[in-house]
């Protein structure tokens, strides 16, 4: 089995088991810093915009969803803490697994996501993506 510390991006896209915990909009708001969180976007291409935050990414959106929940609208993202993946083309056997992303807790998500080669990777990406109306500056 062939565990992951980063995406590949090969081909046009990557497909992948992920091991998650989805984070609701309310839970992301009092996280302080963005560990092990990645962003899951729109449809692309040829797969899904998923994405690890960096610190501004994060920010940024945090700042967004508070705005936004005011409003009672949303950003079109879905939040994840991810504990680790494997190619979805290999059997997973949990003890292996366990064995493999050692921070796995006793209860999480399984995904398959099929990652596009140009999803997000930069605040830029994230504003052109989701924010293109607003002014840059």
């Amino acid at each position: 089995m062939k565990t992951r510390l980063s995406f590949v991006a090969n081909s046009s896209s990557s497909s992948f088991v992920v091991f998650c915990r989805e984070i609701e909009d309310e839970e992301f708001v009092k996280i302080e810093k963005a560990s092990s969180l990645w962003g899951l976007g729109k449809e692309l291409g040829d797969g899904d915009d998923f994405f690890e935050l960096d610190e501004g990414m994060f920010e940024f959106l945090k700042d967004k969803v508070i705005k936004l929940e005011k409003k009672e609208e949303y950003v079109p993202i879905r939040f994840y803490e991810v504990y680790g993946w494997v190619c979805n083309e290999n059997e997973i056997n949990l003890e292996q697994l366990k064995k493999e992303i050692t921070n796995l807790p006793e209860k999480f998500d399984v995904k398959e996501i099929k990652k596009d080669w140009c999803s997000s990777d930069s605040l830029y990406d994230i504003k052109e993506n989701y924010f293109p109306k607003e002014k840059r500056g």
